[in-house]
């Protein structure tokens, strides 16, 4: 990538979900790029993790959140690199349309189907949320948003809250997923 990704609808609606979590201790967002809806993170949740594969976003971030030093840690990774039933909240606003042939982007293309990389976020975030713990998770109309939310569905997700965003050619939504584990 040779450009931070820009905060733009999706971040705003992924930071409004956010702040309808109850407060929480430990977080994660999955792909925090420069650090902008982990902002809003910090102000539900005692501790933040922010993960992404890209450097620059990282360094973006890094200087974003400084004043939270302590509170917030950055790691380059993909996926959640963490040990089972050990978060309260995990926050991800992947790339979620679908791939297109003549033209692939990592950064905003999720799959043929557009959620073929939530839903490797949505099985990590299965083993590392603790029962009950939330998943905040973004899609688009775009993409497969109903095999999106079977999966949820059967990694023991149950809806608890949902926003939109419509546009001209699509509509954006956040849900907010609570792990019903047994």
């Amino acid at each position: 990538m040779n450009k931070v990704y820009t905060p733009r609808e999706d971040s705003f609606l992924t930071m409004d979900c956010v702040g309808r979590v109850p407060p929480l201790e430990r977080a994660v967002e999955v792909g925090c790029g420069p650090g902008v809806v982990m902002k809003t993170m910090l102000e539900r949740c005692g501790e933040v993790v922010g993960i992404d594969v890209d450097l620059p976003s990282l360094r973006e971030a890094m200087v974003r959140l400084a004043d939270d030093y302590g509170r917030v840690h950055l790691v380059n990774a993909s996926f959640l690199p963490f040990r089972d039933k050990c978060l309260d909240l995990v926050v991800a606003n992947p790339p979620y349309l679908p791939s297109e042939p003549e033209f692939y982007d990592p950064s905003i293309h999720g799959g043929p189907t557009g959620v073929e990389a939530s839903i490797q976020i949505v099985q990590s975030a299965a083993r590392a949320l603790k029962k009950n713990g939330l998943l905040v998770m973004t899609a688009s109309s775009l993409s497969d948003v109903e095999s999106l939310l079977l999966q949820t569905q059967s990694a023991g997700f149950s809806p608890r809250d949902r926003l939109e965003f419509k546009s001209f050619f699509e509509t954006v939504f956040c849900f907010i997923f609570s792990l019903e584990r047994v």
